[in-house]
């Protein structure tokens, strides 16, 4: 990795010190401003730390101390303090229209039998309300095939979930070719409780 120097300012080596030594911060900034603080090449540093020094004593890695350099020499001090602001876009699954539909149903009257709501309910009752759709055994089936694909080095894939009717190995042999079917409903294992964790072998 290349070599980025790190020489603040006056004006940069006071904001650091006013990070570190008050305020309240979130703890990576405080630690990245302590990275940049002892890494200063600067007039303002009497003496520069090793970067195997620094990890040291901050309990961090090396590579940590060079992406925060690489970022202050490039980007500068925001970015070096702050990280890059995500410009990955995610797709809104709900709106404040079926937020407030969620909500309402929630602190309504629970079924018949039961203390409260569960999630479980509250995604059955909803499905009949008509505020959202409900999957379907191929939509189901097409998930694991992209799943199946994305962790294709284990021999066995192991699923967390509840015990709808869509969850069978059955569903595989709607959208896939038997052959194709039968290879993901072996590779995958559903009977498993919702409580236990996920895991691949």
């Amino acid at each position: 990795m290349g070599k980025y120097k790190v020489a603040l300012d006056r004006e940069e080596w006071l904001e650091l010190e006013s990070i570190v030594q008050k305020g309240t911060h979130a703890s990576q900034k405080v630690v990245n401003a302590l990275i940049l603080l002892n890494c200063d090449e600067g007039e303002f540093r009497d003496r520069r730390m090793r970067n195997e020094d620094v990890a040291t004593v901050l309990k961090i890695s090396l590579r940590k101390i060079d992406r925060v350099k690489r970022r202050f020499v490039e980007e500068g001090l925001d970015v070096a303090l702050a990280g890059r602001q995500s410009e990955r876009v995610y797709e809104k699954k709900a709106d404040g229209d079926f937020e407030a539909h969620l909500v309402a149903l929630s602190c309504g009257t629970p079924p018949e039998g039961f203390s409260r709501w569960s999630l479980r309910f509250l995604a059955d009752h909803a499905v009949e309300l008509q505020y959202i759709d409900r999957r379907t055994k191929t939509d189901w089936a097409h998930f694991l095939r992209d799943l199946a694909e994305d962790y294709a080095g284990p021999r066995k894939i192991t699923l967390v979930m509840d015990n709808l009717n869509t969850h069978r190995p059955g569903s595989f042999y709607e959208p896939f070719s038997p052959a194709e079917a039968s290879i993901f409903g072996t590779a995958s294992s559903s009977s498993i409780p919702q409580s236990r964790a996920v895991g691949s072998t």
